[in-house]
C-alpha cells in the first residue's frame, strides 16, 4: 500500500508538471492573449490536451501519466474536452489536476483574469463541486487549503 502511494504521487507530480505540455502546439497569440478567446481560438486551445496526451505517449517514461494530461479539462458533470466523459470515468488524478488548475487560475493575476483570494476561490469551487469538479476531492482539497500546517484555518486572504 505505501509502495502504491508512492507511484501515486510520483505520477500526479509528474502529470502536474506535464499538464499543459500540449500548449507547445498552439499559437504564439493563443497564449499570450489579453482578451477572451473567440470560439475559433477556443478550439484551438482545446487541441493542447490531446496534443500533450500524444507528446507523452510517445515515451516509455511519460505513457502512463498521458491519460491524465489528456483528461485533465474533462469536467464532472461530463461538459468538458476534449471526450466529454464525466464523473467517475474521468481519472482521479486528472481530476485533481483540474481542480488545482483552477484554484492556481483563480487565486493569481493573468492578462484577462482578476486575482481572488483564497477563500474566494474556496467558495468558487464549492459552488462547482458535482458540476465541474468531482464533489469529494473539492471537500477535501477545500479543507487542506483552509488548514494551516498548525491547524488554524486559513485566514481567507
Amino acid at each position: 500500500m505505501i509502495f502504491s502511494g508512492m507511484l501515486l504521487a510520483i505520477s500526479f507530480k509528474d502529470a502536474a508538471y506535464l499538464h499543459d505540455i500540449g500548449k507547445i502546439v498552439l499559437d504564439h497569440h493563443i497564449l499570450n492573449n489579453n482578451y477572451r478567446l473567440d470560439d475559433k481560438e477556443f478550439n484551438k486551445m482545446q487541441k493542447h490536451a490531446t496534443a500533450g496526451y500524444r507528446i507523452l505517449h510517445s515515451f516509455d517514461k511519460t505513457m502512463d501519466i498521458a491519460e491524465i494530461v489528456l483528461y485533465h479539462h474533462e469536467r464532472w458533470d461530463g461538459k468538458g474536452y476534449p471526450k466529454g466523459i464525466k464523473g467517475e470515468e474521468i481519472p482521479r488524478l486528472a481530476r485533481m489536476i483540474a481542480l488545482a488548475e483552477s484554484y492556481d487560475r483563480m487565486t493569481n493575476s493573468s492578462q484577462n483574469t482578476k486575482k481572488m483570494t483564497a477563500r474566494q476561490a474556496l467558495d468558487e469551487i464549492r459552488k462547482n463541486a458535482g458540476t465541474q469538479f468531482d464533489p469529494e476531492i473539492a471537500q477535501i482539497f477545500a479543507r487542506l487549503i483552509e488548514e494551516k500546517p498548525d491547524g488554524k484555518h486559513h485566514d481567507g486572504g
